[in-house]
């Protein structure tokens, strides 16, 4: 998963000089950057169902020094702008949102950096206050990386992860099946926001044609 990390950190980097130098880009949005990454070997046309929590969490510096906390929220404005614009894209692939208890076949679990590019290790912990059946013995294990990432990000990147609750490893580890991460759209104004996270979530999807029933 450092791998993966690295990759996003290389493109933040181009982007973040780029908006340093003269005559550079007149408006943010020309700055988005949408990463998408997935298993290969998983079949996204055999779950129907998936869960998603009712809000966004914020993880920031506090959060990440304090494991075992609840973190705080994102704004309701755009945790359901963002919440909901995932939901019309796995509608419009076939896939059926349930409550989590309900045996989901796939859960998806935004989040969005808050801080001035927050250090954060993405962990089993900022889940546990949702996560069903959840054991603090669990870890993330993405396709192809570790399971742990170690990274700096723009304040207001959003993250997206796909897990399989279904798939729990002999090694308590739960597979993420799906990542997208899409640079810093949680800033300006609330309008230019809900403008961003329509356009950067379907673009995450439209780089995923694998995620249909």
């Amino acid at each position: 998963m450092k791998s993966c990390f690295y990759l996003i950190i290389y493109f933040l980097i181009i982007v973040f000089t780029n908006a340093c130098v003269p005559d550079g880009p007149d408006a943010i949005d020309v700055l988005d950057l949408v990463y998408t990454n997935f298993d290969p070997s998983y079949d996204f046309g055999t779950p129907a169902t998936y869960s998603m929590p009712e809000n966004v969490i914020l993880i920031d510096r506090e959060t990440v020094e304090n494991p075992g906390t609840t973190p705080p929220f994102a704004d309701f404005i755009i945790s359901q702008a963002i919440l909901d614009r995932i939901r019309s894209n796995m509608t419009a692939r076939g896939y059926i949102q349930v409550n989590e208890f309900n045996d989901p076949d796939l859960i998806i679990l935004p989040s969005i950096t808050d801080g001035n590019r927050v250090f954060y290790e993405y962990d089993w912990w900022f889940w546990g206050w949702y996560y069903p059946d959840f054991s603090p013995v669990w870890d993330w294990v993405y396709p192809g990386y570790l399971p742990a990432a170690i990274t700096s990000v723009e304040t207001g990147t959003v993250l997206i992860q796909m897990t399989n609750p279904k798939e729990l490893t002999s090694e308590n580890q739960i597979p993420v099946h799906w990542i997208s991460v899409i640079n810093g759209i949680v800033s300006g104004s609330t309008g230019d926001n809900a403008n961003r996270i329509v356009r950067t979530i379907d673009q995450a999807f439209v780089q995923s044609p694998y995620l249909t029933r």
